[in-house]
């Protein structure tokens, strides 16, 4: 993948923040067809992990929706069900990435605040999943 269609994915996942997406559906619906996901689906299987899941500030909903989506491209199904080691050694490492970016990877210590100086950090956050994503599965 281009660095210019990485862009233009974080331009999309950003548009998407600004329709009021919450930031697990802008990276996963910016990136759903990496993984052969319709986007349809994938906005509503992300509904619920915004705001650190279901607004509890938990793990950050950007890293959850590009984890999602690593792990659906990985995944070898329900028949086989044996794929979920892989997966944990894939997304594993692009939750460390960006804690080590960021300063945590929880929505509790990263989120905005209006005293927080930076309003504008979840698009920040949802940017740079879209690039993890992109680079892994690209």
């Amino acid at each position: 993948m281009t660095e210019e269609e990485i862009a233009q994915r974080v331009a999309k996942g950003l548009e998407f923040h600004q329709r009021n997406f919450n930031c697990a559906q802008c990276v996963a619906c910016a990136t759903c067809d990496l993984a052969d996901m319709d986007f349809e689906t994938t906005f509503l299987l992300m509904e619920a992990l915004g705001k650190g899941l279901g607004d509890t500030t938990q793990v950050c909903g950007a890293v959850s929706g590009g984890c999602a989506v690593v792990g659906a491209s990985m995944s070898n199904g329900s028949e086989l069900c044996n794929s979920k080691m892989r997966v944990y050694a894939e997304v594993a490492p692009m939750r460390m990435a960006f804690a080590d970016q960021f300063g945590s990877s929880t929505c509790e210590d990263i989120r905005p605040t209006e005293n927080s100086g930076n309003p504008g950090a979840c698009n920040d956050y949802i940017a740079a999943m879209i690039e993890m994503v992109c680079r892994k599965l690209g």
